[in-house]
């Protein structure tokens, strides 16, 4: 493959991935093969800080983006994953950050629940 496509290539990937919060690029060996290890490396660094500086604005961003349909724990799927990819990966400052971000998800989880039952019944 030449090597502007690749590049090209990995951009979208990257853009995909910020947009999505998701790491399951990683987990893909097509994606695998086309990012180099260290395009990798660098792709799970920059969405771990994107992530972890800005945990109330993705949660409001994903809570707002639930049109009332199907399960709203399932719009915080990828971000979930990505999370427990940081969590293995993270020292203990990114531990304390995941400890307080995980309960601001479930809370996120529990209001858009009551928020859907509440539009069914009106």
């Amino acid at each position: 493959m030449p090597e502007q496509i690749r590049k090209d290539t990995s951009q979208r990937i990257h853009s995909w991935a910020e947009s999505r919060y998701s790491v399951n690029f990683m987990k893909e060996r097509i994606v695998g093969n086309l990012l180099t290890s260290e395009e990798t490396k660098e792709e799970f660094s920059m969405l771990k800080d994107s992530i972890l500086t800005n945990e109330s604005e993705i949660i409001d961003e994903i809570s707002k983006d639930w049109d009332g349909d199907g399960d709203p724990e399932d719009q915080f799927y990828a971000l979930g994953n990505t999370l427990d990819l940081i969590e293995e990966d993270g020292d203990e400052e990114e531990d304390d950050r995941l400890y307080s971000f995980k309960p601001e998800i479930k809370s996120a989880i529990a209001e858009m629940e009551k928020n859907g039952h509440l539009q069914l019944n009106t």
